[in-house]
């Protein structure tokens, strides 16, 4: 037998069907391992799973064992990949993927990258909580549990988007790629069925963990693409493009904008194109960034449909998507960065699992939703509404209004602002810790190195507050600037209350030089004032007391002053 090959197990057919009889439905308490789980109202609760018999019972078992309740299936589809609801051993809801693995190294290969996922933490990407190696080559991923809508179901009900919408696509979805591609990724599959909008309007892009063989759909591929290359960071540049101009529809004010906007983005020649860091940039020029509004039950519902009715699309194959092993390894923090934009020589990065897709499918794919068009998707995303509650360690940077000494009439709230005990909500900013919005300067190369000042040193910050490592954090500000007392304050509180910090990041989108307000450029010589939207997604800090999750921070827009020789950060306005 060929190194290369091996026996398919017996309780599996090639579509994911079963091969044995089995029950025909069970309901989900039928494994129960952990006394504490047992007769549990939540768990008792899901409904049974139409489709849980194509799932070996040696994959359940481990699932079971390690504390999760796999529930019904979320779509139509029935093949043993298709994503269902569950519960994990808290009673937290997540979904649940059984991925088929190739044999040999090949397949140790694959569960390395799908195991990598889990170090990803940005507002726009899916958050993937753990992932389970399971008998017989399959490997079980858990991913968090929001409610949501497809785009495609939404452009099936609405048609066009505003360019308000198209605006927070842009940014958060140019942000959320150019996360990936920083950390030695890509995503291969950038279309309006791998989008999911949150119940609050965000933009959540999804299909991270997929089949080499699935490598593009074919109306958003990039020429290269089409002609067989790997995927790409330049390839998922130009798929968001043509996901945009899908979006923005035919004549408006949305398409005329859109054409200026990103017309090197769509070059034939991948070289041509910019980073996907440098395309979200542009987001303020299409015009304010608003939520995407979800239309009503009715329109969902008739969207859900002209979704469904859609030809199906074919996915794009690579020369290289069937090569054992195949496929980018996620970098982890200390390994060497990749240059952001250049193509990935090994392949296809962490590949993707189609939502809805049928079994037996093969390389054509239907997107198919559910009448009801609300559906559960597995996404994590940073709140636009107003926190509510939070207990949670806020650093200054998150809590935005810190303002300078040389800054007149300061309030006691907002001069103390930066320095606020850990878990204190924010405090009432005034106008002298806030900047009027700015229009943004010129672009051009300076505008482009403040994108890379600014997300080196939030991602600088991040490391250094998870390490605990003083010195690391005080690289990042201009000594004895109210953003380094603030720092240290935040540090100092975290040491004193002897917990550590796990999967901290802080997601920098909406990047524009703007004026510097007068009293910087008197008290820090060649600063620059830099707006940023800021956002946090959830992290863990574990002490005496156990482990426990802080929810992500509300995205807010700020206004940083940097200093450079080297570049640090002096001083956190809020914006207006």
């Amino acid at each position: 037998m060929s190194p290369t090959t091996c026996p398919r197990p017996a309780d599996r057919s090639r579509d994911g069907a079963s091969n044995r009889a089995r029950p025909r439905r069970r309901h989900l308490s039928f494994r129960r391992p952990r006394p504490r789980r047992v007769g549990s109202p939540r768990a008792a609760s899901l409904p049974p799973s139409d489709a849980e018999p194509s799932i070996p019972d040696s994959a359940l078992s481990t699932l079971s064992q390690q504390g999760y309740t796999v529930g019904e299936v979320m779509g139509r589809s029935t093949a043993s990949s298709a994503p269902r609801r569950g519960l994990d051993g808290q009673g937290r809801d997540v979904v649940i993927r059984v991925v088929d693995l190739p044999c040999g190294r090949a397949g140790s290969s694959a569960l390395r990258r799908l195991a990598d996922l889990r170090v990803l933490r940005h507002p726009g990407l899916v958050t993937v909580r753990e992932v389970v190696s399971l008998p017989d080559n399959r490997a079980g991923v858990i991913m968090d549990l929001v409610e949501g809508a497809g785009l495609d179901v939404v452009l099936g009900a609405r048609g066009r988007l505003n360019v308000s919408w198209l605006a927070t696509l842009l940014d958060v979805l140019g942000s959320a790629l150019a996360y990936l591609h920083e950390h030695g990724a890509t995503h291969g599959d950038v279309s309006a069925g791998n989008v999911l909008v949150a119940a609050d309007g965000h933009p959540v892009l999804v299909d991270l963990l997929g089949s080499a063989m699935e490598t593009g759909t074919q109306e958003y591929a990039a020429p290269e693409r089409l002609a067989g290359a790997p995927a790409s960071s330049a390839g998922d540049v130009y798929a968001l493009a043509r996901l945009l101009t899908e979006c923005a529809g035919q004549g408006g004010t949305a398409s005329r904008r859109l054409a200026g906007i990103l017309t090197d983005a769509l070059a034939e020649d991948p070289a041509d194109r910019p980073s996907a860091r440098d395309l979200a940039a542009r987001a303020p020029q299409l015009g304010q960034a608003s939520p995407i509004e979800l239309p009503d039950g009715a329109r969902l519902a008739a969207g859900s449909l002209r979704a469904a009715a859609r030809t199906p699309t074919r996915t794009v194959g690579s020369r290289l998507s069937l090569r054992a092993g195949a496929g980018s390894r996620l970098r982890t923090k200390g390994e060497p960065r990749k240059e952001v934009g250049s193509a990935n020589s090994t392949g296809r990065g962490p590949a993707a699992i189609r939502w809805g897709r049928r079994a037996g499918a093969g390389r054509r794919r239907t997107r198919v939703w559910g009448l009801a068009a609300v559906v559960l998707v597995a996404i994590s995303l940073a709140a636009w509404g107003p926190a509510k509650a939070l207990v949670s360690h806020r650093p200054a940077w998150a809590l935005g209004a810190v303002a300078s000494p040389s800054s007149p009439a300061r309030s006691s709230a907002s001069a103390s602002a930066g320095a606020l005990p850990v878990g204190s909500p924010s405090p009432a900013t005034t106008g002298s810790s806030t900047v009027r919005a700015s229009t943004p300067t010129p672009g051009g190369d300076g505008a482009a190195d403040m994108v890379s000042v600014v997300v080196g040193l939030a991602d600088a910050r991040d490391r250094a507050l998870m390490a605990g490592d003083a010195i690391a954090l005080a690289a990042t500000t201009v000594p004895g600037s109210p953003a380094a007392q603030a720092d240290t304050q935040v540090l100092t509180e975290l040491l004193d209350s002897g917990e550590g910090v796990k999967e901290l990041h802080t997601s920098v989108s909406q990047v524009a030089e703007v004026r510097l307000p007068d009293d910087a450029a008197e008290q820090w010589a060649g600063a620059r004032a830099v707006q940023v939207t800021l956002s946090q997604s959830a992290s863990t800090r574990s002490g005496p007391a156990g482990a426990r999750t802080v929810p992500a921070l509300q995205s807010r827009r700020v206004v940083l002053i940097v200093v450079p020789e080297p570049w640090r950060v002096a001083d956190i306005r809020t914006v207006e």
